[in-house]
């Protein structure tokens, strides 16, 4: 009988080198092996100057795209209305007036324009019996995400890598664009869709050309890099805000213009030389890896020349998310970590824009929240090499539950606004220490074979959780207190499910489900082999956590 391959026993493990020391920590065998034939890899090197420039111009995408992702802060923030029909008004909410003596439902409002003067609230009247609109509005742009992030990676598979770039940043320029001349609520809902279908796209291959043009431990340290002009896009997203406040139009064509400066990257980056040998294109990948040669000041050996010309296209049986659950312990730890998807995406993005509505400047509070998380997503490395990534993950859940929990015993009154910011703060610290340890303690819970495919699945339960954090956030209408006490519980069933988790901080990477199944099942097996301080995402991946 053959034997299934994504089940085989893996070679031994932990083997000790030439020298006799275990081998080096950041990198699983598989990818040392496969670096001695990686024809490529040998060309360009795993990191050199060729690809510091593609990975630093590629990477500027994310800050377009922050801006797009978050943007509903500032295209439907909190205004205070009142009715302007009628003579008496009868209801706290404004929604009800008696006129002439007959009770009715207001059709027109008057808003408060002291800091914004036009909102897509104002507008169009999304209150009252509206008043759920604005959240469509935000849960349909990370719905588009999910849908351009599948699409533009089949794409991406099929077509190469530079298209479905360009194809989404055009997309997002011409779209983002044409929203802010949308003149009904419907024709608006269904460009921010488009134009989130493509920054759902340019996220995705991004990431994978930045992962397919370095090598080694590179692979790691850009991957966590590559993030951060993310984090600069939610700190300028107030600025720009702050300048647009006149209008939600211009704010709107103010974060949708940059995108034209990405279309420099027609003739500023390549093809992905992996992809091109992979798929059998060998001879359209010399030309670049020239570039490459030249930029790096490496050798281009004319064997290996020859060998990548005549390269084959490379046919492989991929994995689905449905060999996640294939084994006991492989649905254990797939339902624990997509449960620690789904409340990150809900947290991550709940709190980007509950600190556009807790009190004081919104500007500030969503700058400084932006700020925030720089340091926490590095400082995260620190935490899970000297406490784990169980521990880590663990505390940073409770120190969210902690601080939502303790915003539900502050006032809500403005002059308290301070202290609600400040626990708000911790809260940010917390998740955005979560969301990375997440992303690599999923990879290094799961099998080489199925690594990809369980982060890729990660990421889509991410975005579901972030669909539904803009209801959560409207519970404030039915208490002040609702929306930080979701905030507060779903952490701590998150930290509960960590528990059934093992710890893989000292342990060697996994390559077969055999291993999987194994590997926790006593307190020796997690600590032999190398030491396992981060992991190498596999040459093929194309889901990467936003």
């Amino acid at each position: 009988m053959e034997t299934d391959p994504l089940i085989a026993k893996s070679p031994a493990r932990g083997l000790k080198g030439n020298s006799g020391k275990p081998e080096s920590g950041l990198e699983q065998i598989d990818e040392e092996e496969k670096d001695q034939t990686d024809e490529v890899g040998q060309v360009t090197g795993n990191f050199g100057i060729w690809q510091f420039w593609i990975c630093l111009s590629v990477s500027m995408v994310k800050w377009v795209d922050a801006w797009h992702h978050l943007a509903i802060i500032f295209l439907a923030p909190v205004t205070e209305f009142q009715c302007a029909e009628g003579d008496y008004i009868t209801s706290a909410d404004q929604c009800f007036v008696i006129n002439n003596g007959t009770y009715e439902t207001c059709h027109k409002w008057e808003f408060d324009t002291s800091i914004f003067k036009q909102t897509i609230i104002s507008e169009f009247g999304l209150v009252c019996d509206k008043n759920q609109l604005p959240n469509v509005v935000q849960s349909a742009s990370m719905l588009g995400g999910l849908v351009g992030s599948m699409l533009f990676g089949v794409a991406a598979d099929r077509y190469g890598r530079k298209k479905p770039l360009i194809i989404g940043v055009v997309g997002q320029l011409v779209a983002g664009v044409a929203a802010a001349f949308m003149p009904t609520y419907e024709l608006l809902l269904l460009f921010r869709f488009i134009t989130s279908v493509a920054v759902g796209g340019t996220m995705a291959v991004s990431c994978v050309l930045c992962m397919e043009v370095v090598g080694g431990k590179w692979r790691t340290i850009v991957g966590t890099l590559y993030h951060i002009p993310f984090n600069f896009g939610h700190m300028t997203l107030p600025v720009i805000a702050y300048f647009t406040r006149s209008s939600w139009r211009i704010f709107e064509i103010a974060i949708s213009l940059p995108s034209a400066l990405l279309l420099s990257y027609c003739w500023l980056t390549p093809e992905s030389p992996r992809w091109l040998v992979a798929t059998g294109r060998g001879e359209k990948a010399l030309p670049i890896l020239d570039q490459a040669v030249r930029a790096n000041e490496r050798e281009f050996p004319a064997d290996l020349r020859e060998s990548i010309r005549r390269s084959p296209a490379i046919v492989k049986k991929k994995p689905s998310i449905f060999d996640l659950y294939r084994t006991p312990n492989l649905r254990i730890r797939i339902i624990a970590a997509h449960v620690n998807w789904i409340i990150c995406g809900l947290i991550y993005y709940g709190l980007a824009q509950y600190m556009g509505r807790i009190g004081g400047n919104i500007f500030i509070n969503v700058s400084l929240s932006g700020i925030i998380e720089l340091p926490g997503g590095i400082f995260c490395m620190y935490l899970m090499d000297t406490f784990g990534r169980k521990k880590t993950m663990v505390a940073s859940k409770l120190l969210i539950a902690a601080s939502m929990l303790l915003i539900t015993q502050c006032s809500s009154e403005d002059e308290n606004a301070t202290e609600r910011i400040i626990l708000a703060f911790f809260g940010v610290v917390g998740i955005s220490t979560a969301f990375p340890t997440l992303h690599l303690f999923t990879g290094e819970l799961f099998p080489t074979v199925l690594r990809n495919v369980a982060i890729g699945s990660g990421v889509m339960f991410s975005l579901l959780g972030s669909m539904v954090s803009p209801f959560v956030l409207s519970l404030d209408e039915y208490g002040a207190y609702l929306p930080p006490l979701v905030f507060g519980l779903c952490p701590l069933v998150s930290a509960a499910s960590c528990m059934l988790l093992p710890e893989t901080l000292g342990s060697e990477l996994l390559h077969t489900i055999e291993d999987c199944e194994n590997f926790g099942k006593n307190s020796d097996n997690t600590k032999q082999g190398k030491v396992n301080s981060s992991f190498v995402g596999d040459e093929s991946s194309t889901d990467k956590p936003q």
